[in-house]
């Protein structure tokens, strides 16, 4: 009887923690949501602002948003607090949904758009044009590269509408397919690869395969590491086999794979 007891006060005590967790994590996310709220509002706030106000003509709001919608590289639109567009910048947006109240994030085809509330209760709607700009800096391109070479890397990536959508929320094939398109993007004399890259399902791993091979046909040098002998004989020339950091053989690839086995 007393081991049963103890069963049932381990099984309670288990009961109250689990709960104290939970209880923990939901509060944990409603602080950050919170937290999100009081940046978009003060976004509103100091767009507020900036813009001018409802009473000035409508041609200097309309001058103001495009200079905004050109700073930030976005889809911009003033509303009016009934939802009619008083201004608007780039491609049209969505309308703004009956039932929003507040400043907040809309999940819409095309991609997420910002949306947030002004203190005379307009409102500006936002959707940026770049939000992968970082992976194209982070590889080397400079931002007019990247302006250039936008359409082909979209193309290439077959991702489509996703591409409006955080990379945060990509799988990891969609987010390798990106960052192929965007390293694949960037020519040069001298190309070095750490094994031949494969992407994406049969389709894209066969057009991944030809880019690859346009790219070391273009290169003047190319340096690949690879374990893998059909690659290397397809591609190229000279070899080096290297052991504990050391080279142990140079020369023709015939003969240092050969020796190699």
């Amino acid at each position: 009887m007393r081991r049963l007891y103890l069963k049932i006060y381990a099984a309670f005590i288990g009961i109250l923690l689990l709960f104290g967790v939970l209880l923990t994590a939901a509060w944990w996310l409603l602080a950050i949501d919170s937290q999100e709220n009081r940046t978009l509002e003060g976004m509103g706030v100091v767009l507020g602002e900036v813009l001018p106000s409802a009473a000035k003509p409508t041609m200097a709001l309309q001058t103001k948003v495009e200079e905004l919608a050109a700073l930030f590289r976005a889809d911009l639109s003033v509303l009016t607090p009934d939802g009619a567009v008083l201004a608007e910048s780039g491609e049209a947006l969505p309308p703004l949904p009956a039932d929003q109240h507040h400043s907040g994030w809309l999940r819409v085809a095309g991609g997420p758009i910002i949306a947030l509330l002004l203190p005379d209760h307009r409102w500006v709607l936002a959707r940026s044009h770049h939000r992968h700009r970082g992976l194209g800096l982070l590889l080397g391109l400079s931002s007019r590269e990247i302006e250039r070479k936008t359409g082909e890397i979209a193309a290439f990536s077959e991702l489509g509408e996703y591409l409006h959508l955080p990379v945060r929320t990509y799988s990891a094939g969609m987010t390798l397919r990106l960052m192929f398109a965007i390293a694949t993007s960037i020519e040069g004399n001298v190309v070095l690869m750490d094994e031949w890259l494969a992407v994406g399902d049969s389709s894209f791993r066969r057009k991944a395969n030809e880019r690859l091979k346009a790219i070391a046909a273009r290169a003047g040098i190319l340096v690949i590491a690879s374990h893998d002998e059909h690659i290397l004989r397809d591609t190229c020339t000279l070899g080096m086999r290297l052991e504990a950091g050391k080279v142990k053989q140079f020369g023709p690839i015939g003969e240092v794979l050969a020796e190699r086995t």
